[in-house]
């Protein structure tokens, strides 16, 4: 009798609880300064043609191995692709707009 109660709270919570990992399916949420952001996980060839051309035509990415590439999309819909160059110890991450243009990371002055 114990097996069959077992056995049904299990088959029970199984079918009840959220299936979180097919929902989310290689989307992953970060907080940034001005809202929620999506970042996904997407293969380099998925990248559009236009930033090929821009880490084709560099001397610093052209010929350095992909790693890992994301396409995030902002709280304001605006996308731009982080792209991960190289392995952890030789690593190097650059961001790009849908054009191609490089993204450089603003740093703030600070005035006392």
């Amino acid at each position: 009798m114990n097996r069959i109660v077992l056995v049904l709270a299990f088959f029970a919570f199984t079918f009840a609880s959220p299936k979180v990992s097919s929902m989310t399916q290689g989307k992953t949420l970060a907080a940034s300064c001005s809202g929620e952001e999506t970042r996904e996980k997407i293969s380099p060839e998925d990248l559009p043609k236009k930033v090929v051309e821009t880490i084709l035509e560099s001397e610093e990415t052209n010929g350095r191995v992909v790693s890992e590439v994301y396409k995030v999309t902002q709280s304001d819909q605006t996308v731009y692709y982080e792209v991960k160059f190289g392995t952890e110890a030789q690593a190097m991450v650059k961001k790009y707009d849908k054009e191609g243009e490089e993204i450089k990371e603003q740093q703030e002055q600070l005035s006392y």
